[in-house]
């Protein structure tokens, strides 16, 4: 049996965590979770945080008011936000 590709594949750590702190990428990713405020509606909001460790960056998308708790509780609007 042959082997495939993905068998073969080796992953540059240094070269990912680079990637994961370049300006490009850090833009994409507060972008992204623009856009998932926007799909969720009223009452959600986003903040991006830098890596202590490497720099790297995270999104997190939260509901910030009661009424947005109370409707993704009931809806699950942030799941659900994330695939549009």
């Amino acid at each position: 049996m042959s082997k495939g590709i993905l068998e073969r594949l080796e992953i540059n750590r240094e070269g990912v965590g680079e990637l994961l702190r370049c300006p490009a990428v850090q833009g994409y990713i507060e972008e992204l979770a623009r856009r998932q405020v926007s799909r969720a509606g009223e009452g959600y909001e986003y903040k991006i945080m830098h890596s202590s460790k490497d720099g790297r960056v995270t999104a997190l998308v939260k509901a910030a008011s009661d009424k947005a708790k109370e409707d993704n509780l009931e809806n699950n609007t942030l799941l659900k936000s994330t695939q549009g």
